[in-house]
Parts: C-alpha cells; structure tokens; sequence
C-alpha cells in the first residue's frame, strides 16, 4: 500500500520552511542596520534596515504560528494545551532580557536582535526535519523554542528603536515657538 502524504503536515514543513528563511531575512537586516548605527553616517538607512527586519520577524512569527497551529490541532497529546507561540516561558525569557541587557546600545541592540533570529531560523529547520521524521514531541520542542527566540529578537528590536529614536532627538536642532 502506497502511503498518502499528509496536506496538513506538509504546510506545517512549509511553515517552518518560510519562517527559517523570514528569521534569517530578518537577522540579516539586524546587522545591516548594527552596522549603519555604528558608523554614524546613515541612520536613516539603519532606521530603514530596522524596519525591514522587524517586518521580516513579524511574517516568521507569523509562520511559526501556523506550524504551531498543526501541531495543537493534530497531535493534542503532545502539545500544551492552550499553548500559543508566545508562551508564558518566552515572555519569561523577554523579561530576564530586558532585566539583564538594559545598559545595551543600539548597535548591541541589534547584534542580540540578529543572534536571536538566527536561533529561531535554526529551531525551525530542526522542528521541519523532526516533524518529517515523525519525531513530533522534538518538533513541538523545538517550535516552541523557535517562538521564544523569536519574542527575544523582537525585544531587542524594539530596544534599539527606541534608543535609535533617542539618539535622534539628542541630533536634531532645539526648535524655537514663537510665543502665543
């Protein structure tokens, strides 16, 4: 007997599949705008390449979240019930960040931005090759784990944004109101 592919399993690989490569669209980006910041020629290319990146981290979230989705709709007996991509575990993870890393730059900002979604692409193509090799529990694992780096990446993105929008403030001209 010939066996069936599955439709259902086989948009979760594909979900991996694209969020690894958003995660890793985003990283790229991250470094881009690290290293415009830096040279302090370019911020509005840094601000632009931050965008981007944030964007990327949104869309592979967002694909992460579908993966996810299968694995609660079909294998209930291994995934946490109620569970969603951004577990209480992540936003633990988010916290203990902040908590530690409050003295960063931007440019530090993004380099912790970077390795995150680096992480989270990696987690993905692992839980793609575990769920095509029916290891299901390892592929829930590492999905889980994706998402969590996913949450730190947009931290850290966040983070540099707004210290990116301090630095800008510090620049521009103080600005005189004529008086009423």
């Amino acid at each position: 007997m010939k066996h069936q592919p599955n439709p259902a399993r086989s948009a979760a690989l594909d979900a991996h599949a694209a969020a690894s490569l958003y995660h890793q669209q985003a990283a790229a980006h991250h470094h881009e705008a690290g290293r415009h910041f830096q040279s302090g020629k370019d911020f509005a290319h840094a601000a632009h390449q931050a965008s981007l990146a944030h964007g990327h981290a949104l869309l592979g979230i967002d694909m992460g979240s579908h993966a996810a989705d299968y694995y609660r709709r079909n294998h209930d007996d291994l995934a946490t019930a109620g569970s969603g991509p951004i577990t209480r575990a992540s936003v633990e993870a988010v916290e203990a960040a902040g908590a530690l890393e409050a003295g960063l730059g931007v440019s530090a900002h993004h380099a912790r931005a970077a390795i995150h979604h680096e992480r989270a692409a990696r987690l993905h193509l692992q839980a793609m090759e575990s769920c095509d090799a029916s290891d299901i529990a390892l592929a829930i694992s590492d999905t889980g784990s994706a998402c969590t780096e996913a949450q730190c990446a947009l931290f850290h993105g966040d983070e540099a944004a707004k210290r990116h929008a301090g630095e800008d403030a510090r620049r521009l001209p103080a600005v005189e109101h004529p008086a009423a």
